[in-house]
C-alpha cells in the first residue's frame, strides 16, 4: 500500500515534469534555429552567392540544422528541401514564424534589405533535434522515481516495524498467558499506546495470579477443613462389629484422605509444580473402582456387568486422576436411574485408542451439553452439575475426550476415548457384580 501510494505520487510529480523537459528541449532546438537563421541574415543583405553559401554551410556544420535560403529574386540557396509556399508568402510579409511540419519544425525568419526586398532564411529542424536530451531526461526521472519510491517504502516499513513490533510483543506475551506462562509479562516500549496496552495486560496478569492464590489457598483451607470429620469417621470405622465392613469403609476413607491431600497439595502448588503425568493401568483401575460400587449396587438390587480385557491397559494419566472421574459418573446412574435399572461398564482397544464406556438403563440424558459445568439434566434439579464436568476434565487433560450418547440397555452412555500407551492381548475377562 505504501509502495502504490508513493509510486502515484512520484507519478504525478514524475509525468508533468517529463513533458515540461519536453517542451523545454523544443524551446531550446527552435531558439538555436531561429538564432541560426538571424546569424546568416546581414550575409544574405550585403554579400554575394559565394558568401551567402559559405555562410550556409558554416551554420549547418555548427548546428547540424539544414538550411535554405530564399531570395528576394527567387533564387534558393542552400538545402534543396521543398519549401512551403504559402509560409513563403507569409514570411515576405515581414512575420517570422514557426511550423511544425511531419514531427519536426520549420524556422521562417525574413530577411529585409536596404531596398526594401525580402529574402527568407527558413531552416529545418527535425523531431529528433526538438527531443534531444529528453530520452536520457526521462531516464533519470524514472530512475529518480524508483529510489524515492523504494526509499518511501523502506522508511515506511521501518517506521511500521517500529510501532508493530512492541504490539507483536504484546500478543506472544498473551498467547503465553493464554497457554499457561504465568510468569510471561509484556514490555513496556513503543508508541504510548502500546506501552498503554502492554501495562493494562500485565496489571490483568498480576491480577489473575491474585485470584489464582486466594483461590488455592481457600481450596487449601476447605480441603483441610475436611479432615475433622474424617478423624471422626475413622474412629466410628474402628469401632464396627465387622471386619469386612471396617475394611472396606477405611479403605473407602483412605481414598478419600488421599484425594484430600492432593487437592491440599495441588492447591498450594504453583504452576511449575504440578505433579506430571503418569502411566497407569486403567483395567486395574476401573476393576478397583467397580469392586468398591458393587456393595452400594447391591444394596439397590442392582445388577452390574463389567467386561474387561484380560491385560493391562496403560494410558497416560493427566494431572486429576482417573478414579474421581469414574466415580462421579457411577454415582450419578444409581443416584438419577430406577434402583433396579442395570449398569454395564467395559473397557475396549482398538489399535492406539482405549475406549471405557459406563451404560445404565435410565432415562438416558436429555442433553449432551451436560457435559458443561454446572448444566443439570432435566431431571436432576438438586445436583451441582459438575459430575459429568470432572469426567470431560479428566479425559481432557489425558489428552482424551468424553462422550454422551444413548447406551445399549436404553438409557445414557458415558464413553471415555483415551490414547493408549501400551496394552496387553485383546482377550477380555467378563465379571457379573449382581446383587447377591
Amino acid at each position: 500500500m505504501v509502495f502504490a501510494a508513493t509510486a502515484m505520487v512520484v507519478i504525478a510529480f514524475v509525468l508533468p515534469l517529463g513533458y515540461l523537459l519536453g517542451r523545454v528541449a523544443e524551446d531550446r532546438a527552435i531558439s538555436a534555429a531561429t538564432a541560426q537563421a538571424r546569424f546568416v541574415g546581414p550575409v544574405v543583405n550585403g554579400q554575394g552567392s559565394a558568401a551567402i553559401r559559405e555562410a550556409i554551410a558554416s551554420s549547418v556544420a555548427e548546428s547540424g540544422a539544414p538550411m535554405t535560403v530564399v531570395l528576394a529574386d527567387g533564387r534558393v540557396l542552400g538545402a534543396t528541401r521543398t519549401v512551403d509556399r504559402r509560409s513563403l508568402a507569409t514570411a515576405r510579409r515581414g512575420a517570422a514564424f514557426v511550423r511544425h511540419v511531419g514531427g519536426g519544425a520549420v524556422v521562417y525568419q525574413p530577411i529585409v534589405g536596404p531596398s526594401g526586398a525580402t529574402s527568407i532564411v527558413v531552416v529545418h529542424v527535425g523531431a529528433a533535434m526538438l527531443r534531444r536530451g529528453v530520452l536520457g531526461a526521462w531516464a533519470i526521472l524514472g530512475l529518480l522515481g524508483v529510489v524515492l519510491s523504494a526509499g518511501a517504502v523502506f522508511v515506511a516499513d521501518r517506521i511500521a516495524r517500529s510501532a508493530t513490533r512492541p504490539l507483536t510483543d504484546v500478543a506472544r506475551v498473551a498467547l503465553q498467558l493464554a497457554g499457561g506462562d504465568a510468569d510471561a509479562r509484556a514490555p513496556s516500549r513503543g508508541p504510548e499506546e502500546v506501552q498503554s496496552v502492554a501495562h493494562a495486560l500485565n496489571l490483568l496478569a498480576d491480577r489473575v495470579d491474585e485470584l489464582r492464590r486466594d483461590d488455592r489457598e481457600h481450596l487449601a483451607d476447605l480441603s483441610h477443613q475436611l479432615r475433622t470429620p474424617m478423624t471422626a469417621l475413622q474412629l466410628e470405622i474402628g469401632l464396627l462389629p465387622e471386619a469386612q465392613d471396617r475394611d472396606r469403609l477405611g479403605g473407602a476413607l483412605e481414598r478419600l484422605d488421599a484425594a484430600v491431600t492432593g487437592m491440599i497439595t495441588s492447591a498450594r502448588a504453583g504452576p511449575g509444580e504440578v505433579e506430571p503425568d503418569t502411566r497407569v493401568d486403567l483395567t486395574r483401575v476401573v476393576e478397583r473402582r467397580m469392586a468398591f460400587w458393587s456393595v452400594a449396587a447391591a444394596q439397590q438390587a442392582r445388577t452390574i456387568t463389567v467386561v474387561l480385557p484380560h491385560e493391562p491397559v496403560w494410558v497416560m494419566r493427566g494431572p486429576l486422576p482417573f478414579e474421581p472421574a469414574i466415580d462421579a459418573v457411577v454415582a450419578n446412574a444409581l443416584r438419577y436411574t430406577p434402583p433396579t435399572a442395570a449398569l454395564a461398564v467395559g473397557l475396549t482397544v482398538i489399535g492406539r485408542s482405549a475406549t471405557l464406556t459406563i451404560d445404565d438403563a435410565g432415562a438416558g440424558f436429555s442433553t449432551t451439553a451436560m457435559v458443561e459445568r454446572g448444566v443439570r439434566g432435566d431431571n436432576r434439579s438438586d445436583g451441582t452439575g459438575l459430575g459429568l464436568d470432572i469426567a470431560r476434565r479428566t479425559a481432557r487433560l489425558a489428552n482424551g475426550t468424553l462422550q454422551l450418547s444413548v447406551a445399549p440397555l436404553g438409557g445414557g452412555r458415558v464413553a471415555f476415548e483415551l490414547p493408549v500407551v501400551e496394552s496387553g492381548h485383546p482377550g477380555r475377562r467378563s465379571k457379573d457384580l449382581s446383587a447377591t
